[in-house]
């Protein structure tokens, strides 16, 4: 077997399991609440299966390590299609939660069939077949809602059989592909939920380190964004039936059509991304006119009279979401603490165990007001942190201003050493030597502005190289300027 039928039929192979994935996703939630369950259960659910699926993690790590790859992911697919046939075979709302958090115990066949396409890509045309990987991948999660939604009210085991069938099929092609594989290597000594609670641990002290604890409005927002994101975009049914009276075949139409948006969103807003960057705006004010638009946007989604204003409104919530996705990197880097990074993705953490929780038991009492809520407060809560705390943190935001505003005036550096000296005289008295010795460091680190570096020759200050306008100098009593 050549190369290129190897990666066709791993190409076949991802498109099955995406598809397969695709079918169940989005109605299992409908089907236990037909089964009799209630939010409350439904909340459950979602943090059971995010619970297993943070341990898949390590489940397969172990799995690859003892049996190599091509094993692994042959015995990942055999768990699957297992638990695709529990859905079909029981009508027990605890059974069907079991069998699906077995699925997600070990739901990494994504990542290694990816891998096992790059290895086997030549390098001249690797970007084409990644390409045609991705375009392939997606088409399973706008296929799968639209069909499952087709045959729910007939009946939602034949989704669930046709998982399964399309499981055993991949199982089968793989077996027929022949694959270079890793040696099997020792699994790590320590048990895989014992390693799970080690990373739990180590998120708690990361989200309590005093660096944190300073930057509580990044977290905050972290925790915020995602909880509007979980909710919006699993719950939004409700609001579909109550506004509109849709029907299932609608509901899997209109999953399908928001997946298009997510994926086409992805690709739109890499370019403004690097517009933006290249326009060099703080991200500070790029996250609060995207958390502008997502406002915005969302009520007049939730609250339009006809379903056609709702898919349109979906598009800037979908945008407004992606961006401020691909800013949260060098907004947290902006604050200058690398551990920041880890204490926000322990906060999104956070929130996927938490919130569905919180939800269903409001949803319980007030029904699909409960996704209104949970979707537009905490993007209002975000804006009011961001307008009020973040934007006086940011330390690119004043040379952002300058760039919009050029006849703003710079502000002299030797302006900042006599501001931060008379500062620090007001504090230091009390303060212990090695104290005072570090605030005279940190005071000369922040006098240094980099749009010193752009400035002419004439009109400088003599005693810091910097341009400003006389009347600053008047003003604030530099005489240094000639």
């Amino acid at each position: 077997m050549d190369r290129n039928e190897i990666i066709f039929r791993l190409q076949v192979i991802a498109l099955l399991d995406s598809f397969s994935y695709g079918l169940l996703y989005v109605f299992i939630s409908p089907y236990l609440m037909h089964l009799g369950g209630d939010q409350v259960t439904i909340g459950i659910f979602t943090v059971l299966t995010l619970m297993f699926q943070l341990m898949s993690i390590h489940i397969v790590s172990d799995i690859v390590n003892v049996q190599g790859q091509k094993a692994a992911l042959i015995n990942i697919f055999n768990i699957a299609a297992l638990s695709h046939a529990l859905l079909f075979l029981t009508s027990s709302t605890c059974s069907i939660i079991m069998a699906r958090c077995l699925f997600s115990s070990t739901n990494q066949s994504t990542n290694l069939i990816k891998d096992y396409i790059i290895k086997n890509l030549p390098p001249d045309r690797k970007e084409y077949h990644m390409n045609v990987y991705n375009i392939l991948h997606s088409s399973g999660f706008v296929i799968g809602p639209a069909i499952t939604g087709a045959l729910f009210d007939i009946s939602f085991t034949i989704s669930c059989f046709i998982a399964s069938v399309l499981t055993i099929i991949n199982i089968w092609l793989l077996a027929t592909v022949p694959l270079l594989d890793n040696p099997p290597s020792e699994p790590s000594d320590v048990p895989a939920v014992r390693r799970v609670r080690q990373t739990v641990e180590r998120s708690v002290v990361e989200l309590l380190h005093p660096h944190s604890i300073i930057n509580w409005d990044v977290l905050v927002l972290q925790y915020l964004f995602s909880a509007s994101v979980i909710i919006f975009s699993t719950k939004y049914s409700p609001v579909l039936k109550h506004n509109y009276n849709t029907n299932h075949t609608e509901i899997g139409l209109v999953t399908a059509y928001m997946n298009i948006v997510i994926f086409a969103g992805i690709e739109a807003c890499h370019d403004l991304m690097e517009r933006a960057k290249a326009s060099r705006y703080s991200p500070t004010l790029i996250i609060n006119a995207m958390c502008s638009i997502l406002f915005t946007s969302s009520i007049l989604a939730l609250y339009s009279p006809v379903l056609g204003l709702f898919c349109l409104m979906c598009i800037p919530v979908t945008f407004s979401r992606i961006m401020i996705v691909d800013t949260w990197n060098a907004f947290i880097t902006e604050r200058g603490n690398p551990n920041l990074t880890k204490a926000s993705e322990s906060a999104n953490i956070l929130a996927g165990l938490t919130v569905p929780l919180i939800f269903g038991v409001v949803a319980n009492r007030i029904g699909h007001r409960a996704v209104i809520i949970f979707s537009i407060f905490p993007v209002l809560l975000m804006l009011m942190i961001v307008n009020m705390v973040t934007v006086t943190r940011a330390p690119s935001l004043v040379q952002d201003q300058r760039h919009l505003d050029p006849n703003q005036p710079n502000e002299c550096s030797c302006v900042t050493n006599s501001r931060v000296a008379a500062s620090s005289a007001a504090t230091s008295r009390n303060d212990p030597p090695q104290r005072q010795q570090r605030r005279v460091e940190d005071s000369s680190t922040r006098s240094s502005s980099p749009v010193q570096r752009r400035m002419p020759e004439e009109n400088k200050c003599k005693s810091c190289s910097c341009k400003a306008c006389p009347k600053v100098f008047k003003s604030t009593g530099c005489d240094a300027m000639q």
